[in-house]
């Protein structure tokens, strides 16, 4: 019972406690003519019991939480697939609201089957998807310049970067979603995968485009300048937590030609991140 009744204010308090920023306009949504993202970074490898809520509690919260705003498309960031260390549930599946489809992106194997990376889910199925590996100039400069034993050791300790591509049909136009989670150990690691994902969208021959994740900016928002000229971010200052107690690291960065309105951030304990929501209506 005390169980259940744990559950139940979990689920409550996120429903309360959305916290909306400024950064994109507060209008109202006039008609249904907008869609709507999610980025969450979920921890699925270490849903474990910690702060006096258990592992199914947290996971059935995550899943309600992402339901909640109906969106039509997700990324999740750290999403563990038939792992040991998470109950070997595929948790891009387990995440999904119902009749969604999921998409996985695999950034590295843990062990002999289990694999972990990003996921991105869309309410109606995807035109197509399609995952790059990130630069990673740190690492390679590292391992050509390491002994053998040591170019393996680098090889697993550093770990692998990727980017997912998802093209979305709304309405009869052609969205294209991006989705990542780039490295922590260095500004110079990131840097240089914030500006391969810039050069992507740039490439993209779909004019209407949105990049979510984990940016993982230690200095803030400045990391992601590369994209100030032509887009906007949700986020486009550094007190906004995304990361308790006080980092500005998951974004949300969308094209000139879309309008963002009703941008959320929802401060609820589910992982050790927020989730992020974002309404869009194409303009151009």
């Amino acid at each position: 019972m005390k169980k259940a009744v744990s559950l139940i204010l979990i689920i409550l308090l996120f429903a309360t406690t959305a916290f909306a920023v400024v950064a994109c306009s507060s209008e109202q949504k006039e008609t249904k003519n907008y869609f709507t993202v999610v980025s969450y970074n979920t921890r699925s490898w270490d849903l474990k019991d910690w702060d006096g809520v258990t592992h199914d509690e947290r996971i059935a919260s995550i899943k309600a939480q992402i339901a909640s705003v109906n969106p039509d498309i997700v990324g999740l960031q750290e999403i563990d697939k038939n792992s040991g260390r998470s109950k070997n549930l595929d948790y891009a599946k387990v995440f999904s609201p119902a009749n969604y489809y999921d998409y996985f992106a695999q950034a590295l194997r843990v062990g002999d089957y289990s694999i972990y990376g990003i996921a991105t889910l869309t309410k109606e199925e995807a035109v197509s998807v399609q995952q790059y590996n990130l630069p990673n100039p740190v690492k390679e400069e590292l391992i050509a310049n390491a002994s053998i034993v040591d170019k393996i050791a680098l090889s697993v300790s550093v770990e692998n970067r990727v980017v997912q591509r998802t093209v979305i049909n709304f309405k009869g136009t052609q969205i294209a979603f991006y989705n990542t989670h780039t490295s922590f150990e260095s500004a110079e690691m990131r840097v240089a995968q914030i500006n391969f994902i810039y050069s992507l969208m740039e490439e993209d021959e779909i004019p209407y485009r949105i990049c979510v994740g984990d940016f993982n900016t230690g200095d803030g928002v400045d990391e992601l300048q590369v994209f100030f000229e032509k887009y906007n971010l949700c986020i486009s200052d550094n007190f906004t937590v995304t990361f308790p107690p006080n980092s500005t690291i998951d974004n949300i960065i969308y094209s000139r030609n879309l309008s963002a309105n009703n941008f959320q951030v929802y401060k609820t304990p589910h992982s050790d991140h927020y989730m992020l929501s974002c309404d869009f209506k194409i303009i151009g």
